[in-house]
């Protein structure tokens, strides 16, 4: 019984990871995105949802090319150990504000609950996965 615990844990991932993968691919196809595919791939699904919501500001401050930062973020959380928890703290913001966009583009008058609820990890492939027949705004 303890061995399927693991395993348990392991679907679940795949599974919450193809569903907010399914959710940025058909968001990215009805926006005529090129290479919406990537929703699929680890680390350049941030890609896909950087292009989705464009330009993102956080506070007055513009972060140019989200659509290359995101993905640049998350792989560097993911191999710079030394400094990873700085960068990861820049990542989450980041990742927090696109989200409050993409949330305001495709379910307006929710974004802040929606962004709120994306930071429990196993919520946002089910929000993206609630919006992703919304049109944008």
């Amino acid at each position: 019984m303890l061995i399927l615990l693991p395993l348990i844990g392991w679907l679940l991932g795949i599974a919450l990871y193809l569903l907010m993968a399914w959710s940025l691919y058909v968001m990215a196809s009805k926006r005529n995105i090129e290479y919406a595919w990537l929703a699929f791939i680890p680390f350049a699904n941030y890609y896909i949802l950087g292009k989705l919501v464009g330009d993102v500001s956080v506070g007055t401050y513009p972060v140019p090319y989200i659509e290359y930062v995101l993905p640049a973020g998350a792989l560097l959380c993911a191999i710079i150990p030394i400094i990873r928890w700085l960068i990861a703290i820049v990542f989450a913001v980041l990742l927090f504000f696109t989200l409050l966009k993409l949330f305001k583009m495709y379910s307006p008058g929710n974004e802040i609950l929606y962004a709120v609820l994306s930071l429990i990890p196993i919520v946002l492939p089910i929000l993206l996965f609630i919006i992703k027949d919304n049109t944008p705004t």
